[in-house]
């Protein structure tokens, strides 16, 4: 139910370290544009072989099978109390289920429902707030649940959805929540080309402030008949320690720093080539949706209509996400192309499309490598820490990385890994 390597308990994390200690000079330049400084990297980290961060595994919560607090139908957010107890947002069981730092269960609370204190099944993010207060998004009955660390009850709010469905949910140091908002055109209205917005929440759920608008993503345009465009440009952000806004498009590696007055202070580059997604590949995910489709008996005419929605991007995208790690850094997740996988690698990351209506409304394929591209507070680039396969970044806490691990049967597990710098 646990594993928890003991080699790791006499390990010397050297995250306070300068990054340049153990490596060599960056190779980079840092130019001025109108006030905002300008980090062009180059392909070379600070980092030499051996000299660089690594990622070890510290804790595994899970099981396939046995006492049912251990095992989890699909893990949906994951928080941490100030004390370490580790808070697990299980969708499919509609509960929170709370674990002691060392992983051993402790207490679960909230059931299926709509009432007080009861939790939808399509739970989202579970976000630590000041005074460990748990806020817990559920979608299903529109609303964010706050609880005490004991499962009580404090309070809730609605969510709006009048301006924009909430796409990602974070929140700042100071407790208030941050949300991505996205509103679509529905029933032949015309497609919104601005229209998402990053929004900070006030203390009933409206919206106080507005950070930043951008361009929606296109993935997916629910506009007309609809349309599903594959590996479509998607905006990616993240809030750091400072309460600065990071925020890139996925076609360009290109990540801009924004202050708290929604000022852009920094943009940090590297060079990258996007990876062509090629026809042979465009053709696998034609052939599969249509074979799983014929075999589900869905008509002839609506199989043609779907996949006359579908569209694809002749690139991959230039990173799959980014996220702020110890000491102000930012991890950035490399891209992993079809090509760069055998059959069964394919099938066993979940590649292979088994379920062709749950693929078309959340049409994401697991292209995230598990290799990271690292760089320091101030935009230099590091070098790469590599991640175990399948497994998903929660959050970043301190030196420790919180996420969800899958097994080769697809049974997920809570792992924590630790950042470990060598000297």
């Amino acid at each position: 139910m646990m594993i928890r390597p003991s080699f790791l308990s006499a390990a010397l994390v050297c995250l306070g370290c300068s990054a340049g200690d153990a490596g060599s000079a960056w190779t980079g330049t840092v130019t001025d544009s109108a006030g905002v400084s300008i980090v062009s990297n180059s392909v070379t980290g600070v980092w030499e072989e051996g000299s660089g961060w690594t990622a070890e595994e510290d804790l595994r919560i899970g099981a396939v099978e046995g006492d049912p607090d251990y095992l989890f139908g699909h893990i949906a957010g994951i928080c941490v109390g100030s004390d370490g107890r580790i808070f697990v947002a299980d969708q499919g069981a509609s509960r929170i289920a709370a674990y002691s730092e060392d992983g051993a269960f402790l207490d679960a609370f909230g059931e299926s429902g709509s009432g007080p204190g009861e939790l939808g099944y399509a739970l989202g993010a579970c976000l630590m707030g000041p005074g460990d207060t748990l806020h817990v998004y559920d979608m299903q009955n529109r609303r964010i649940s706050r609880y005490a660390t004991d499962g009580s009850v404090a309070t809730s709010y609605r969510i709006d959805v009048q301006f924009g469905l909430p796409i990602v949910t974070d929140m700042r140091d100071d407790g208030r929540i941050v949300q991505q908002r996205r509103s679509f055109g529905f029933g032949g209205q015309p497609t919104v080309d601005s229209a998402d917005a990053i929004v900070i929440l006030d203390d009933d759920g409206g919206v106080a402030d507005t950070l930043l608008a951008f361009p929606t993503g296109n993935t997916i345009r629910l506009t007309g008949e609809g349309q599903i465009i594959f590996f479509g440009t998607e905006p990616a952000w993240d809030l750091n320690g400072d309460g600065n806004l990071l925020y890139g498009t996925n076609d360009d590696y290109s990540i801009g720093w924004y202050d708290q007055a929604g000022a852009l202070a920094r943009v940090v580059r590297k060079p990258s080539q996007r990876q062509p997604f090629s026809e042979s590949e465009q053709q696998l995910i034609g052939r599969t949706l249509e074979e799983k489709f014929r075999e589900g008996g869905v008509p002839e005419p609506m199989l043609r209509q779907i996949m006359n929605m579908i569209e694809f991007t002749d690139a991959y995208p230039a990173y799959h996400r980014f996220l702020t790690g110890p000491r102000g850094s930012l991890w950035v997740q490399q891209v992993r192309t079809v090509n760069d996988m055998s059959d069964e690698e394919r099938r066993a990351l979940g590649w292979v499309i088994e379920n062709p209506e749950v693929f078309v409304s959340d049409p994401r394929l697991p292209i995230g490598a598990p290799d990271w591209d690292v760089f320091d507070a101030e935009g230099r680039y590091l070098g790469v820490v590599t991640l175990p396969e399948r497994f998903e970044v929660v959050r970043f806490l301190e030196d420790a990385i919180y996420g969800v691990w899958k097994d080769e049967m697809d049974v997920e597990y809570v792992m924590r890994l630790r950042v470990v710098g060598r000297v």
